[in-house]
C-alpha cells in the first residue's frame, strides 16, 4: 500500500529531575516509521526548519521524505523537574502551516493520505480545498 503522512516533527526535549532526554517527535515520525515496519510504501511530508534536514533523515528509517522547509522545528520541552505526576510544557513556536503549492504537485498516486497536524494551523482547511 502507498501512503503518504503529512504534517511536522518536533524537537521533544524531556527532562526529568536534572537528567535531560532529546529525541524526534511529531506524528508523521511515529506513523510514518509504524507503517514502514509493516512493508507499507510511505512518503512522510514533513515541515520543519532547514537546518534540520539532515537530522531528520537520520532518524527515519524505510520511509521516503519530502522535506517542507519552514521558519524553524517546533520545539515541545516537557519537565518533571519538581514532581514527576505533574508535568510542565514550554513550546518554541513557528508557523509550519502547510499550503497547496507544499505538495500540490507530489502527492497524487498515493492510495491514503493521512494529515497529521500537532497544532491547528498546520493544516488548514484551505489545504482541503
Amino acid at each position: 500500500m502507498k501512503l503518504a503522512v503529512i504534517g511536522p516533527v518536533t524537537k521533544d526535549v524531556i527532562r526529568i529531575k536534572g537528567r535531560k532526554y532529546e529525541q524526534i517527535g511529531g506524528i508523521p515520525f511515529y506513523i510514518g516509521n509504524a507503517l514502514a515496519s509493516l512493508g507499507n510504501d510511505v512518503t512522510c511530508f514533513i515541515t520543519l526548519g532547514k537546518g534540520d534536514i539532515e537530522w531528520a533523515c537520520e532518524n527515519f528509517k524505510g520511509v521516503k521524505l519530502e522535506f517542507i522547509p519552514k521558519e524553524g522545528t517546533l520545539i515541545f520541552e516537557h519537565s518533571y523537574e519538581r514532581n514527576v505526576n505533574n508535568r510542565t510544557t514550554e513550546i518554541t513556536f513557528y508557523s509550519n502551516k502547510i499550503i497547496k503549492k507544499d505538495i500540490k504537485d507530489k502527492i497524487e498516486g498515493f492510495d491514503y493520505i493521512i494529515m497529521a497536524p500537532l497544532l491547528y494551523e498546520n493544516t488548514p482547511p484551505e489545504l482541503f480545498f
